[in-house]
């Protein structure tokens, strides 16, 4: 928590916390926006961006300083917002150092500046419900590198309540801009020059005005001639003030007065024509005020309380502020301005400049210039790999390492159980996100995307979402293990649905895709295709085809999206007029099925079964038939994908028939007649390709052209998602 030393670099990018710009607590938006303006003003090198509330009316808050960038947070309440959303805006942004309030970022370079921690020292003027949010602000605070607020006083009380924050500076507020510069206006046309005593603040416990009152009733130059004028609402203000009987008989003889909540105009006014101001707090963080009051001329009669010591000085009448005597001998004594230091703008030595000055100097510069000059390439945690040999993840990984990009691989846990294999891939997940840049979720890991964006919001990276196979689409699409209307499907499509919302980058494996995510999803990030493509095991390799029947394989699991009855239909049509043998490579619950049937239709002395090969043993498996089968379902899946068997029959220059769908329109220009499409959902259409086929010998460029593609596209999508998070290609 120790701020660092040492020179400033030139222009800096600030993101701002600006929850309150538009609306909410009057301190906190009114400090909020003199803080960032007197900033804008201070120092123009610097490029500042300004995080406000989504779907708030920026106009409403005044014209916005000039080259201010605007960023929009989304998440509710404040601390929420600013512990998860602010890293990752401030990555987007390019930010060096966050600047926040009351809420620390968990993750980034950050500052927050901390109005008070009263609920801890004084639960009981707060409610409940505000108690239990403001808890966080302690919990948050150990995240930020500074922590700072408005007077020493503060500083010790929150030092006091917890040392780990120390050092906690003092920097200091000032009198709002605006009431500064507002025309000074009467209220209300009854009210005498000098002849009220002004009470501002919330009608809240903390600002004591049940003291006030008694004061004031037993004060003889109180009265309804010169009575009590009280400034202030409730919004935003915790407990709210006991006022006895006396009070109604007060306000009813004209002797107290509620004017409500005023403007800066009339506020202005009212200082600069009280006989006297009363603040009677029983405790504050800084107190504004009293200051506000000395700086428009008004005499002023305080609490007798270390902080407002620390601000006044001897600018002030003190009084006990648990005695109702004391204020009313204060009161009929006539204290006079001119007995008062510190009268006029200024003079108590708190102006905007000089918060910004002392707010700047205690930025943690030595994390800001280490990470301006460092050298160190962005840290990617690629989580729950399946396997790393899988040509997509390895392919993606292979790219990431081309750039200065560090790949952490998290593989999938092997642990037995359902609930350790989880524990055991969240604890992964969130030990190693600490420091990431990018996490990226592996191809089929959808479940676990809500807990790695947890992660990239906690630690301000980016996320990016390999969704190659959807929840919904294979087990509803393609399995049918359940109605389209069953709990079960609802579950499975909004888990798709959360996936695509959450992710920073959403890739998938074909062009169509991307386009009916972006078209039907409504993606919060880009959607990208990044195609199959195949591995480096599959190459062209001539061999001389033999005499005899024509050489057909399938391999692959036996499930609904391959379409297996069809083909079998077509096999019997086909096997009628052609000499062929088949090869079926894999397993699955259907594999039975498809087996009977093949008996029955009497295809099995052409029909060979065979149980999954390793992957090195598949090139030998295609090099030894002239043609491989692609899918053949009928489900929405299986007309927007484009199988790994198709990419790797092509790249080993094999005959390829699949069925025809808008998917393959990425390949077509590729495959220099290897590609055979037929018609969906038809055997005769499949019985006729083969027996039109004519095996063709390869001579490596379908090959090349295949590979150069699918190299294209990664780079394209890795430079992408590197470049968005400010990282350059080499």
């Amino acid at each position: 928590m120790r701020p660092d030393r040492g020179s400033e670099p030139q222009g800096i990018t600030v993101l701002f916390d600006g929850y309150w710009w538009v609306d909410g607590p009057t301190a906190n938006r009114t400090v909020q926006r003199d803080l960032i303006t007197s900033w804008i003003a201070a120092h123009p090198e610097d490029d500042v961006v300004l995080a406000v509330r989504r779907g708030h009316d920026l106009s409403a808050a005044g014209a916005l300083p000039e080259n201010v960038r605007v960023v929009e947070t989304r998440l509710w309440p404040h601390a929420i917002s600013n512990a998860l959303e602010l890293p990752g805006l401030a990555r987007k942004a390019g930010a060096d150092v966050i600047v926040a309030h009351n809420f620390a970022p968990l993750a980034g370079r950050s500052l927050v500046f901390v109005h008070d921690l009263l609920f801890e020292d004084h639960p009981e003027w707060f409610s409940k419900a505000e108690r239990l949010y403001f808890a966080l602000m302690p919990l948050s605070l150990p995240f930020a590198d500074v922590v700072v607020t408005s007077t020493q006083t503060e500083a010790r009380r929150m030092e006091r309540l917890h040392p780990a924050l120390a050092p906690v500076r003092a920097v200091g507020l000032a009198v709002p801009q605006n009431l500064a510069q507002a025309d000074s206006r009467r209220p209300q046309d009854d009210l005498q020059v000098g002849e009220f005593v002004l009470c501002v603040g919330r009608l809240n416990a903390r600002k004591n005005l049940e003291t006030v009152i008694r004061g004031v009733a037993l004060a003889a130059s109180v009265h309804a001639g010169s009575p009590l004028v009280v400034v202030g609402s409730a919004e935003h203000s915790g407990v709210g003030s006991d006022l006895s009987e006396e009070f109604t008989d007060l306000r009813d003889a004209g002797v107290v007065r509620f004017l409500g909540r005023v403007d800066d105009a009339g506020l202005r006014w009212l200082y600069e024509n009280a006989r006297v101001t009363v603040y009677l707090s029983r405790d504050e963080g800084f107190g504004l005020p009293p200051i506000e009051a000395r700086t428009f001329g008004s005499p002023v009669i305080a609490s007798d309380i270390p902080v407002l010591r620390e601000t006044l000085g001897n600018g002030a009448r003190f009084v006990n502020p648990r005695s109702a005597s004391d204020l009313a001998s204060a009161l009929d004594d006539r204290v006079d301005s001119a007995d008062m230091p510190g009268q006029g703008p200024d003079a108590l030595g708190y102006s905007w400049p000089e918060t910004v000055a002392k707010l700047r100097a205690a930025l943690p510069w030595g994390r800001i210039r280490a990470s301006r000059s460092s050298a160190e390439p962005r840290r990617v945690l690629y989580y729950r790999v399946h396997d790393q040999t899988y040509p997509r993840n390895r392919l993606v990984r292979e790219h990431l390492e081309q750039r200065p990009v560090t790949v952490r691989v998290v593989e999938k846990s092997a642990r037995s159980g359902k609930l350790h294999r989880m524990a055991h891939d969240l604890g992964r997940l969130f030990r190693h996100a600490r420091g990431a840049d990018i996490i990226v979720v592996a191809e089929m890991s959808l479940t676990h995307v809500p807990f790695a964006w947890l992660a990239s919001r906690l630690v301000g990276a980016r996320l990016v979402v390999d969704g190659f196979v959807g929840l919904y689409e294979t087990a509803i699409g393609d399995w049918q293990l359940a109605s389209t209307r069953s709990f079960r499907a609802r579950r499975l499509a909004l888990q798709d649905w959360l996936a695509i919302q959450a992710a920073d980058v959403f890739l998938t494996d074909t062009r169509l895709r991307a386009d009916l995510i972006r078209a039907r999803k409504r993606s919060r990030g880009p959607v990208e295709s990044l195609p199959v493509g195949a591995p480096s095991w599959a190459r062209t390799v001539e061999v001389p085809r033999a005499m005899g029947p024509l050489r057909v394989l399938y391999y692959g699991n036996y499930i609904p999206l391959h379409g297996l009855d069809l083909v079998v239909d077509a096999l019997v049509l086909a096997c009628q007029e052609r000499d062929m043998s088949v090869t079926f490579i894999g397993s699955g619950d259907l594999r039975a099925d498809i087996e009977r049937r093949v008996s029955e239709e009497g295809l099995a002395g052409r029909v060979l079964f065979a149980d999954p090969v390793p992957e090195d043993e598949l090139f030998s498996r295609i090099s030894d038939h002239d043609v491989v089968l692609g899918i053949f379902g009928g489900s929405a899946k299986a007309q927007s994908v484009i199988a790994n068997k198709v990419w790797q029959g092509l790249a080993c220059e094999r005959l390829v028939i699949t069925q025809r769908s808008e998917a393959l329109e990425e390949l077509r220009g590729l495959t220099d007649g290897h590609l055979i499409e037929t018609d969906p959902g038809s055997p005769r259409s499949l019985a006729d390709a083969l027996l039109d086929a004519d095996p063709v010998s390869g001579d490596g460029e379908t090959t090349a052209r295949l590979a150069g593609y699918v190299e294209a596209e990664f780079d394209r999508v890795v430079d992408m998602v590197l470049e968005q998070d400010g990282v350059p290609r080499d």
